[in-house]
């Protein structure tokens, strides 16, 4: 379709080229024979006819370049972009296919209007019919300026897929929601400020506009300046990245819990005991976070009093029993053993420590494997006949003020 197009195009032009270079034969007779003396003097809207054929011919040279140029161009890229393995520069050419040679509706309107403006010039329409100039500029600024800001949306949306392509954000499968939905906000944004732009450019008058819509912002971001604080500190969230969907988090002084969703106005965690808890964004970013990895390794340090009965040769075999008792523990998760041994004697214990590294997991994983290692270290204490202390707390007793000890131990 664009080969037959530009076929037609090149016909008409080679049409109107021969038909003016038999205009300009006619004028250069026109002093020799007079009845042809008239064709100079032909002017539409104040402008000699030749200036008009000459605008013409300009027009379809544009449209011509144009229609054969651009596909030529287009398969070389074509070509370019097969020879590569990233999905980015397939659809940039795709989009200057669909902007160009595919260009139908407004943007074809706007290709011709653009060619049309252009070929105008030499016109100078605007030395007399200022007006007519000055609406067929601003049709055209507006037309063009349209499909201009059409297609940069376009080209800024694959431009941002792209980048988050071959980012690490596309590891979480809920950032790409939150794209989508930062792109749906920014796009009606985009559209006034560009059209403010053109408007501008067009020569419309916009200081009565802009005060009112300087009002009317002031208004609205009083009105929503809390909703505007937990938008931007969503946005603060999803580039600092202090946690992710599915971490194990702890949020000031609040239960700790897995993160279950992340909005640009709320954050949302499912506590361990299944409580929902919902925080605003700004809380969030001004609280102290506490995280539990699921890809970080965690010590534990565990102490375990003994009787103060037990003979010294069976302590001695206490650090090899709890060796075991890790080695032995149903776990889910990979524990690494550091080691144990004899503490400390107090006053009514024997304490012994014990040092191991959850390796990885979740925060939950983490406690289920502290709960299988004291279940069976206390199971094999126990198999081995090594009581736990019995742990003693003195009360002495003091008297109330004004009161004698002696009544009080009556």
């Amino acid at each position: 379709m664009p080969e037959k197009r530009g076929t037609v195009l090149v016909g008409a032009q080679a049409a109107l080229g021969a038909l003016h270079i038999v205009w300009l034969v006619l004028l250069s007779n026109a002093s020799t024979q007079l009845p042809l003396s008239w064709l100079g003097g032909l002017r539409l809207l104040g402008v000699p006819l030749a200036r008009w054929m000459l605008a013409l011919e300009l027009f379809l040279a544009l449209v011509n370049g144009f229609a054969w140029g651009v596909p030529l161009a287009i398969r070389w890229l074509v070509k370019v972009s097969g020879t590569s393995h990233t999905k980015l520069d397939d659809e940039l050419v795709a989009f200057a296919k669909s902007v160009t040679v595919d260009a139908h509706g407004v943007q074809f309107a706007a290709l011709v209007c653009g060619a049309a403006y252009i070929a105008s010039l030499p016109l100078e329409l605007e030395v007399q019919h200022a007006l007519l100039a000055n609406r067929w500029k601003i049709a055209v600024v507006l037309l063009v300026g349209l499909s201009v800001l059409s297609a940069a949306w376009t080209l800024l949306q694959i431009l941002a897929r792209g980048w988050f392509r071959s980012s690490e954000y596309a590891e979480d499968p809920a950032n790409a929601a939150k794209l989508d939905s930062a792109l749906t906000i920014a796009r009606p944004l985009f559209f006034v400020c560009g059209a403010l732009l053109l408007a501008e450019n067009a020569g419309v008058q916009l200081e009565s506009l802009m005060t009112s819509l300087g009002v009317g912002g002031i208004t609205i971001a009083l009105g929503t300046q809390t909703v505007l604080q937990d938008a931007a500190a969503a946005v603060v969230i999803f580039l600092d990245k202090p946690f992710r969907v599915g971490d194990f988090v702890v949020i000031g002084s609040a239960k700790g819990g897995t993160v279950q969703s992340i909005g640009y106005r709320t954050t949302t965690i499912r506590a361990s005991d299944g409580e929902l808890l919902i925080f605003s964004n700004k809380d969030v970013s001004n609280a102290r976070i506490s995280k539990f990895d699921a890809g970080m390794s965690r010590k534990k340090t565990s102490t375990f009093y003994l009787s103060k009965n037990i003979p010294v040769e069976a302590l001695r075999t206490v650090p090899e029993l709890l060796r075991s008792a890790v080695a032995s523990a149903k776990l889910d998760v990979d524990v690494e053993f550091i080691a144990a041994y004899f503490k400390d004697t107090a006053l009514d214990s024997h304490d012994f420590e014990l040092l191991y590294i959850v390796k990885k997991g979740s925060y939950l994983d983490f406690l289920s494997a502290q709960s299988a290692i004291h279940l069976s270290v206390l199971d094999c204490l126990h198999t081995n006949g090594l009581p736990l202390a019995s742990r003693q707390v003195l009360l002495e007793p003091h008297a109330a003020p004004g009161l004698p000890l002696s009544e009080l131990q009556a």
